[in-house]
C-alpha cells in the first residue's frame, strides 16, 4: 500500500505511513476510510480510484455528408435501406448470442 501525501510504501499493519504520519488506507482525494473493505479499488463515498483515471471527451459537429429527402421515391428507398441494416444488425446480434451460449 502507498502513503497518498508522500507517495511512499506503507508496511505497517495499522495503514500508518512511516514518513508522514497519514493514514494510507484513506482516499486521496476526500479521505474517507473504508473499514468494510481496506484497500478498495474505488472509494464509495467520492467515486475516485487511486489505481485509474478515465477520460471522456465528446467533440460533437453538425454532419453535412447526408444527402437530403426531396422526394417520395427517395423517402422509400431511405426506408427500404434502414429495413435492410435493422436485419442485417438483427442477424449479426443473434449469431454473438449463439455465439456467447457456446463459450458459457
Amino acid at each position: 500500500m502507498t502513503c497518498p501525501r508522500c507517495g511512499a510504501h506503507v508496511n505497517n499493519s495499522h495503514g500508518n505511513c512511516n514518513n508522514c504520519g497519514e493514514n494510507a488506507m484513506q482516499c486521496p482525494a476526500c479521505r474517507n476510510i473504508n473499514y468494510e473493505k481496506i484497500d478498495p479499488y474505488q472509494c464509495k463515498e467520492c467515486g475516485i480510484s487511486r489505481y485509474c483515471k478515465g477520460e471522456l471527451s465528446l467533440n460533437l459537429r453538425e454532419g453535412v455528408a447526408i444527402q437530403p429527402i426531396e422526394s417520395e421515391d427517395m423517402k422509400k428507398a431511405a426506408e427500404e435501406q434502414v429495413e435492410k441494416n435493422m436485419q442485417k444488425a438483427q442477424l449479426s446480434y443473434q449469431s454473438l448470442m449463439k455465439h456467447r451460449q457456446l463459450i458459457q
